[in-house]
């Protein structure tokens, strides 16, 4: 029998189930001699049937004052990958296709966002789990900005 490192990424990339891992870390130091030093990094996927995926990447750093954040939806091989930064004053925000065009960009939302519906939410056989208020994880359209990790650009 092998690792279960290997086992779990066998069944992580073989399966038609449901799989979340998530890795951060986070570094502060204040020596008193000026301004704290802070370091946080946050990586996430979540995979479901079907190659549904979603990918959430981000870290900040207070001494050369960068913020990057990236969030992916994938079905199979087509995706889109948002990412926006900000160093110093300096703010981009990008989105680029793979597999698809610009144009077929909604129709690949609808179709992830319908696919990806039990990727936060696996039942359990017959059971639907009980949830009450407001459903966290999948980023919906009209959001708001309050809930985002860099603000929006300035225009």
């Amino acid at each position: 029998m092998g690792s279960l490192a290997r086992q779990m990424e066998d069944m992580a990339q073989n399966s038609d189930g449901y799989s979340f891992s998530s890795q951060q870390v986070y570094s502060y130091r204040n020596d008193g001699s000026g301004e704290p030093q802070e370091y946080q990094a946050i990586s996430s996927t979540a995979k479901g049937p079907g190659g549904i995926k979603e990918t959430k990447k981000g870290y900040k750093d207070s001494t050369t004052k960068t913020q990057k954040m990236q969030y992916g939806r994938h079905i199979g091989d087509r995706s889109t990958i948002q990412e926006r930064s900000q160093i110093r004053d300096q703010r981009e925000e990008k989105k680029d296709y793979y597999g698809l065009t610009e144009a077929e960009a909604p129709e690949f939302d609808r179709e992830w966002g319908t696919k990806a519906s039990g990727l936060y939410r696996p039942s359990f056989g017959d059971a639907q789990p009980q949830r009450q208020g407001r459903q966290r994880g999948i980023e919906r359209p009209g959001r708001s900005d309050k809930h985002r990790a860099l603000p929006p650009p300035k225009k």
